[in-house]
């Protein structure tokens, strides 16, 4: 009976987000069909392979009830089909019927640069010299280039990492924005250029970026970031329309396998089978991941309260009129689960499944409420892909949505509620339009658009 419910479950999630993707065809994914992928691997699969009674990890061995698991299971099922169910109907809304045909269109479109390009050049070489620098400062804060220390074990690792994200000691507003958000992005509107130009200049810029980029994006010590970073540069060549896309997911894949045969092999010294679910880098993607959802619906409330919104940034809950802010329920999970790794600041955060969160904070209805909130977040994503002209700036605005949007999905529900980051992208993405729509006595002019096929 079991195996009936996995099944059904999955052809019917499986066919919503074909529809609400338009395709599930990895040449042509997008913002959509990511998150199908995303949900397939690091959630159901090893949902699915707990509820049928598979139980041999170390944080399942922690699930004391089969009431739990039976539960988890249900909350995670509603939200994989009301999740792709609510991008649906809000495309419908948006759009119309003919999603697929609007997104293959929007593929074989060449991609567009304004006659401004010199002004975005001038901007992304100032924004270089900021990024730069901002860069340095927070590796002085930090005190060392954690990448530099990957000979050390591994618990030293965990505590340089744990130390970087929690007791950082420069400004976090020049480190989360400026210097993690801004940097990166930067790099892929430079390289879009490069891409579509084929100017020196250009790729002598994007070379500037993607090198402070992997700086940027290892300076915890994380390994998920570079590679979702580099993963990102593939659905670019996406939306260009690259026809030998193909090779570069067999050569990325291949690529991603060896560097985390290094890492367990060289540098955590893993020696036992690596094929497995029950640990490893197959116990990392299919259970670990999912195994912090069974943990917070076990943790809340009979363990810790609900948090009550005590998860929310500070604007949002100074607006609710809650106490406390930025609250993390993966942080409070972990500190419930493994308080011996959390005192010696080896601990980072057990972040689960989006409505881990939701629910952590407002119990049934805030799992309830989530897939329907999250759904129209990515179909509003997924709705400028289709609307807005392809140029380098919408798709730097199209990649900043993508990875904040599905970064979050296993990471927590209140980034879907305020997002700084999504909030000062728009902003840069419209100023810079503003600029180049604009004379050198800030009179507006008529765009011209150059087509790069």
């Amino acid at each position: 009976m079991k195996i009936i419910i996995v099944l059904a479950v999955l052809c019917l999630f499986t066919r919503l987000f074909r529809i609400a993707a338009g395709t599930l065809d990895i040449k042509k994914l997008n913002i959509i069909s990511y998150a199908y992928y995303n949900i397939l691997i690091f959630s159901f699969i090893g949902a699915s392979l707990v509820f049928l009674g598979f139980r041999d990890h170390y944080l399942i061995a922690d699930i004391k009830s089969e009431a739990v698991i039976h539960k988890t299971y249900l909350f995670l099922c509603y939200a994989i089909i009301v999740f792709p169910a609510s991008v649906i109907l809000c495309n419908f809304l948006l759009n119309g019927r003919k999603i697929r045909k609007q997104y293959e269109k929007q593929l074989q479109t060449g991609a567009a640069y304004r006659n401004g390009e010199k002004v975005v050049f001038i901007f992304s070489a100032a924004m270089a010299v900021i990024g730069i620098s901002a860069t340095i400062y927070m590796f002085v804060c930090i005190g060392s280039v954690p990448i530099l220390h990957l000979n050390q074990t591994s618990e030293e690792l965990a505590r340089i990492s744990s130390q970087v994200n929690r007791n950082f000691a420069g400004n976090t507003y020049i480190k989360n924005i400026v210097v993690l958000t801004f940097v990166p992005l930067f790099s892929y509107l430079t390289y879009v250029y490069w891409r579509t130009s084929r100017k020196i200049q250009w790729g002598m810029l994007f070379f500037i970026f993607f090198i402070t980029s992997i700086l940027v994006k290892t300076h915890d010590l994380s390994k998920a970031p570079v590679i979702y970073y580099a993963f990102h540069f593939i659905v670019i060549e996406v939306i260009l329309n690259n026809r030998k896309l193909f090779r570069y997911l067999f050569a990325f894949g291949a690529l991603g396998l060896i560097c985390i045969f290094l890492q367990y092999k060289y540098i955590m010294g893993y020696n036992t089978n690596f094929f497995t679910i029950r640990s490893g880098p197959g116990g990392r993607i299919f259970m670990t991941q999912i195994a912090t959802l069974f943990l917070h619906i076990q943790a809340f409330p009979e363990q810790i309260p609900y948090l009550n919104g005590a998860s929310l940034p500070t604007v949002l809950a100074k607006l609710a009129g809650i106490p406390d802010s930025w609250v993390r329920s993966g942080r409070e999970v972990m500190k419930l689960y493994n308080p011996a790794a959390v005192s010696d600041g080896t601990a980072g955060s057990m972040n689960a499944f989006f409505i881990g969160e939701a629910y952590a904070n407002w119990g049934t209805a805030g799992a309830f409420a989530a897939p329907v909130i999250i759904g129209i977040h990515f179909s509003v994503a997924f709705t400028l892909l289709l609307k807005m002209k392809k140029t380098p700036l919408s798709i730097m605005l199209y990649i900043a949505l993508f990875q904040m949007l599905t970064g979050a999905l296993q990471g927590g529900f209140v980034d879907y509620l305020y997002n700084i980051g999504i909030i000062l992208t728009i902003a840069l993405v419209y100023g810079i339009s503003v600029l180049l729509s604009r004379g050198k006595l800030g009179v507006r002019k008529p765009l011209r658009w150059k087509r790069i096929q």
